[in-house]
C-alpha cells in the first residue's frame, strides 16, 4: 500500500508540475502513433480540460460509418419492437429510453440506448442480453474494439493505473438522440451536465440524421460540450478519450469530465454515436491521495469503498427516480 501511495503522491506533483510548464493549454489533438511519445502532453491535458482526442485511429473512419448504418436500421424499428431488446432490471444492458436524471433534469426523455459489454465473449455475467441482429452485433463490436485499444493505449502510456485493476469487459453505449418537440419549450439539451463515474471514456465523433437521410452536420448549437464549450477539429478518425469520476478520486489529480450535449425543442436533426467505459474491478476498494469534494461525489464516494459499490450508488442516484416514474 506504501509504494502506491508513494505513486500516486509522485504522480500528483509530476502533474502539476506539466501543467506549470504549459500554461493555458487546450485540449489535446494526438496522432493514434504518437499516443507513447505523448504522456506529458495527455497528462497536462487531462489535468486542464478532462479529456484528450486522438486522431487517425487505424481503421476508425470505415468502422464508424458501418455502425452508424447499422445502428440506424436498429433505431428505425418501431417502438414495440426496440422494446424486445430490453434487459429486466439491468441498468447498463440492451434498450432503455428516457431512464436518466441527472440532478433532477427531466432532459433525458429523448436519449435511447443499447448498452452492450465488450468484448462479449469475456461476460457470462448477464445471460438475459441479446443482439437485436448479427449486422449490429458485428458492426458494434468493432467499433468498439478500436475505442477500447485506444483505452488501453492511453491508460498505458500515461501510467493512470495498472492495467491488471481495470475490468477486462468494458461497456459500450449506442446512443441515438431522437428530436425535441417544439411544446417542450424548456428543453435545452439531449443530456443534462454529469461526469461518468468510471475511469475513462471513450467517444466517437457524432453523426446527424434529418428526416432519416445523414448529414454533414447539426445545428452549430448542438452537440457535446465540456466545460461549455463545443468540442471542435474531429474528424471521422478520432477518438475522445474522456476521465471519469473514479480515476480523479484514485489519482487524485486528474479532473473528471463535466459533460453535457446540446439540443433543443423543434431541431429536425437527429444525433447518434457511441460511448464506450472502462471502469476499475467492482471488488477494487478506491482511496483518494488528497482531500476530495464530497460535493461533486454527493455522498456516494467515502475512502475504501470499492469501485462496486460507488457504480451502484451512482446509477441509483442517476435511474431510481426516473424509474418509479416510468
Amino acid at each position: 500500500m506504501t509504494s502506491i501511495l508513494q505513486r500516486k503522491e509522485f504522480f500528483c506533483l509530476t502533474l502539476l508540475t506539466i501543467a506549470c510548464s504549459v500554461g493555458q493549454l487546450h485540449s489535446a489533438t494526438i496522432s493514434y502513433k504518437d499516443i507513447e511519445h505523448q504522456r506529458e502532453t495527455i497528462l497536462a491535458s487531462f489535468y486542464e480540460k478532462g479529456y484528450c482526442i486522438i486522431r487517425d485511429v487505424p481503421g476508425q473512419a470505415e468502422r464508424r460509418k458501418e455502425y452508424l448504418n447499422a445502428f440506424k436500421s436498429f433505431i428505425e424499428l418501431p417502438q414495440k419492437e426496440k422494446l424486445k431488446y430490453k434487459t429486466p432490471e439491468c441498468y447498463i444492458s440492451g434498450y432503455s429510453v428516457g431512464e436518466e436524471s441527472y440532478n433532477g433534469e427531466e432532459a433525458d426523455d429523448y436519449k435511447e440506448s443499447f448498452y452492450f459489454p465488450h468484448p462479449m465473449h469475456k461476460d457470462t455475467s448477464n445471460t438475459a442480453f441479446k443482439w437485436p441482429s448479427q449486422v449490429l452485433q458485428e458492426a458494434a463490436s468493432n467499433l468498439a474494439a478500436n475505442m477500447h485499444e485506444v483505452i488501453l493505449k492511453v491508460a498505458r502510456c500515461t501510467s493512470l493505473i495498472d492495467l491488471n485493476m481495470l475490468e477486462e469487459v468494458a461497456i459500450a453505449r449506442a446512443l441515438h438522440y431522437k428530436k425535441i418537440p417544439n411544446r417542450q419549450e424548456k428543453v435545452t439539451h439531449w443530456t443534462a451536465p454529469h461526469r461518468d463515474h468510471g475511469f475513462l471514456t471513450a467517444l466517437i465523433k457524432d453523426a446527424y440524421l434529418k428526416d432519416g437521410v445523414w448529414v454533414s452536420k447539426g445545428a452549430s448549437d448542438t452537440g457535446l460540450c465540456i466545460q461549455g464549450k463545443h468540442i471542435k477539429g474531429m474528424n471521422d478518425s478520432c477518438v475522445v478519450v474522456q476521465v471519469g469520476e473514479s480515476a480523479e478520486i484514485i489519482t487524485g489529480s486528474v479532473k473528471a469530465t463535466l459533460h453535457w450535449v446540446t439540443g433543443k425543442p423543434g431541431t429536425p436533426y437527429t444525433r447518434i454515436t457511441m460511448a464506450l467505459f472502462v471502469n476499475p474491478k467492482e471488488q477494487l476498494k478506491i482511496y483518494a491521495p488528497n482531500k476530495v469534494d464530497t460535493i461533486k461525489f454527493k455522498n456516494r464516494y467515502e475512502p475504501g469503498i470499492s469501485f462496486g459499490e460507488f457504480a451502484r450508488r451512482t446509477f441509483e442516484s442517476y435511474y431510481s427516480k426516473r424509474r418509479s416514474k416510468l
